[in-house]
């Protein structure tokens, strides 16, 4: 123990130390420290009477107390981020982004040990002095992540792993997934050549080819109508059926936008009658489309998305009705692969459901989110007959998740 005499006065010294990210042309360094630290400490005390208007300084002799610090210091780095661009003239380069090092942050605690101090109204405070030898270790830029390619692949192990909890779920059900770029030329699949129940995801290339077809022989789909009559109605989905009268008058393009967002069965029953589904054939098998030749049938990923590039070549070509299927296939009321998701996005989608019905059960949607990328997911299961709204949702977030561990850019 040692003493001294002490002044009134207020002795206060701060010494403030950084560090900061510097970025190298080849590569990257992370910042290394080792840190020396000492701490000082200023009392200051003031006496008064509230008999006394003035005030009075005097010598004392202080024991100053055995102090315990423990100093903490914790520095935290986020891992590099990957983002790969998408294509440009068949060429990719890969960037590396180092993201900003988080700021060191250091926690220091006392505990003051004389417990006889006389200094009722002192106060001590800590000032905490750093110095710091900075040392740089390179490392090489990260390689880009190997489930990230340009040509057809397996799914993502993190989308897999879902596939597969819904397969143990449901050991009856049969699932595909295809994840695809816009253009269908790269990809991640599963189950690709199986095929499964179309349900309702038919419906777009159905619009597809209806609006080709008025298009090429000159029909105004706002004005051109469709009488509903009682051979149309249909006990499924229907928005007619329930609200309209027979003998009512519907716009071609009312039906379309019917069929496309509120799936309407019956809207599909009145084209049907106009546009025969043997012409949405004749258009789709050339592009690798559903080969069946019926109103529902069955069909694999590979086809529904080739279905969907010739979709998505429709709406960006500038025809006439071109937006008019864009329209009506953004902010469809059944979107069952946005639902599972957790973020906004911008989408477009054609769900299908059937339920309680052991020859017929599927449920599946296909959709392109953010004009990104192109999701494709059909199950059917004939051992309960039930569709599985919940497995194409799960699927939905983790392609979601997916795609955000790449900003998006997964192709």
């Amino acid at each position: 123990m040692k003493s001294r005499k002490i002044f009134t006065a207020l002795i206060a010294c701060l010494l403030l130390a950084g560090c900061g990210t510097n970025k190298e042309e080849e590569g990257f360094y992370v910042e290394t420290f080792e840190k020396k630290s000492h701490n000082t400490s200023t009392v200051s005390s003031t006496a008064s009477s509230p008999n006394v208007l003035s005030s009075t300084t005097q010598e004392i002799d202080v024991e100053e107390p055995e102090t315990s610090v423990t100093t903490t210091s914790v520095q935290t780095y986020r891992e590099p981020e990957t983002i790969i661009p998408k294509s440009v003239n068949n060429t990719v380069e890969p960037i590396t982004k180092v993201p900003n090092k988080e700021t060191q942050t250091s926690t220091v605690t006392s505990r003051q040990m004389n417990d006889n101090s006389s200094m009722a109204n002192s106060q001590s405070e800590e000032t905490k002095v750093s110095s710091y030898k900075t040392e740089r270790t390179y490392r090489n830029t990260v390689e880009p992540n190997p489930e990230v390619h340009y040509g057809i692949g397996d799914l993502p192990q993190s989308v897999l792993n879902t596939v597969k909890y819904w397969e143990e779920q449901y050991p009856g059900m049969t699932m595909a997934v295809g994840i695809y770029s816009l253009d269908g030329n790269a990809g991640y699949v599963y189950n690709p050549n199986i095929k499964i129940n179309s349900a309702c995801t038919i419906k777009a290339p159905y619009a597809l080819y209806v609006l080709k077809t008025c298009e090429s022989q000159g029909i105004d789909i706002f004005s051109e109508t469709i009488s509903y009559e009682e051979r149309h109605q249909d006990t499924g989905t229907s928005d007619i059926s329930l609200y309209g009268n027979y003998g009512d008058e519907y716009t071609i393009s009312e039906l379309i936008r019917l069929m496309l967002n509120v799936s309407d069965n019956t809207a599909y029953n009145m084209l049907l009658e106009k546009f025969p589904i043997v012409g949405m054939y004749d258009l789709i098998i050339p592009l690798g489309g559903q080969n069946d030749y019926n109103q529902w049938g069955t069909a694999t990923i590979v086809q529904r998305k080739n279905e969907w590039v010739a979709i998505i070549n429709y709406i960006n070509s500038g025809s006439l009705y071109g937006s008019v299927l864009g329209n009506y296939l953004t902010g469809t009321a059944y979107s069952y692969l946005t639902d599972g998701m957790q973020g906004w996005h911008y989408y477009m989608q054609k769900s299908g459901w059937t339920d309680d019905q052991p020859d017929y059960p599927a449920a599946n949607a296909v959709a392109v989110i953010d004009d990104n990328y192109l999701i494709v997911v059909m199950t059917e299961d004939y051992s309960t007959g039930i569709g599985h709204i919940d497995v194409v949702e799960s699927i939905g977030g983790a392609v979601e998740s997916f795609a955000n561990s790449f900003g998006g850019n997964i192709f």
